[in-house]
């Protein structure tokens, strides 16, 4: 095992690896401002809310249900940005996910047919995109929010091309 946590072949390295774009967190940032609003909107409706539970106010109650589901929601966020990478070798495209449940998908290179990039308007400001793998079989791959997605396909065809390269060469 390495430092990305996957078993590696023998003579198989690491050539680059990435996982999802910090644009990533849009969501939770969407739903934290949201809560504030919501949070504004409840404490300056007092009067609809005192109504009080162990003498506590049901206004209270409200913000820590909201501070904590958004708590949550980050740590979900966070350690799914964390868990996810794409990783190149000089033999195999690895796709790993999960943080509680862990999934590990790898395709020989050898086995692609082409990949393909969609970027949005966003994606090119931002400089990110996903990135489609077509495998033998039909199979597709996608790889969601890669940060700097044209980079990581050429590395993926230039591994690729330096493989059949070598079968030429040696065939």
């Amino acid at each position: 095992m390495d430092k990305h946590n996957v078993i590696l072949l023998p003579n198989e390295a690491v050539i680059t690896n990435s996982n999802y774009h910090w644009v990533f967190f849009r969501s939770i940032c969407i739903t934290a401002i949201l809560s504030t609003l919501i949070f504004v909107v409840i404490f300056f409706a007092r009067a609809a809310f005192r109504i009080t539970i162990f003498s506590i106010s049901l206004q209270s109650y409200l913000f820590a249900i909201l501070l904590l589901l958004l708590l949550l929601g980050f740590i979900d966020t966070y350690l799914n940005y964390r868990y996810k990478r794409y990783i190149i070798t000089n033999k195999r495209l690895i796709i790993c996910t999960g943080w509680l449940n862990k999934r590990v998908r790898d395709i020989m290179l050898t086995k692609i047919e082409g990949s393909q990039v969609t970027q949005s308007f966003t994606g090119s400001y931002f400089d990110y995109g996903n990135l489609n793998i077509y495998s033998v079989g039909g199979r597709m791959d996608s790889l969601f929010l890669v940060r700097n997605p044209f980079a990581f396909q050429s590395i993926l065809q230039e591994q690729i091309k330096i493989i059949e390269d070598y079968k030429a060469h040696n065939a």
